[in-house]
């Protein structure tokens, strides 16, 4: 199956995600006087001409786990890595499909299992938050990331 009838397989058949209680370390972020650029009022960014994947998302999600995903050049596909704040870490390849402000993550796992991260892009176009569920466990849960630019040399 070609990459792009598999995206638009997976926008297609799932359904959408209930929601899932917020993050406990998302408040962390309000007690800094940090306001995500989401929620600035004062801005009316335009979609960026040439790329929304950007090279690098910083994310978040359920127990504070914080990680890292690395663009492969211009593809869509990351290198991913994650740790919480216990010290346990873990890492995966994903890929990553945008339709409009729409987000697709899929990470696959060992015998057919995999993660689905849905998301949308916010009105800056580099913060993202949205819901996961894995197949081992279903119950949607909060995610969100900011999408990072690198500037050319």
């Amino acid at each position: 199956m070609s990459a792009f009838l598999f995206a638009a397989a997976l926008f297609a058949a799932t359904p959408p995600l209930i929601e899932a209680p917020v993050l406990p370390c998302r408040g962390e972020y309000e007690q800094m006087g940090i306001i995500p650029a989401a929620e600035r009022l004062d801005e009316d960014p335009v979609r960026p001409q040439d790329d929304v994947l950007g090279d690098v998302w910083e994310m978040e999600e359920v127990s504070c786990w914080r990680g890292t995903w690395l663009r492969r050049g211009k593809s869509n596909t990351f290198d991913a890595y994650w740790k919480n704040p216990t010290g346990e870490r873990e890492r995966a390849v994903l890929r990553i499909w945008v339709k409009g402000r729409n987000v697709i993550v899929y990470r696959p796992h060992e015998a057919g299992k995999y993660c689905r991260y849905d998301g949308a892009i916010g009105p800056d176009w580099l913060s993202v938050e949205g819901r996961y569920s894995c197949t081992w466990h279903r119950t949607p849960m909060h995610w969100q990331a900011r999408i990072l630019h690198m500037e050319p040399d």
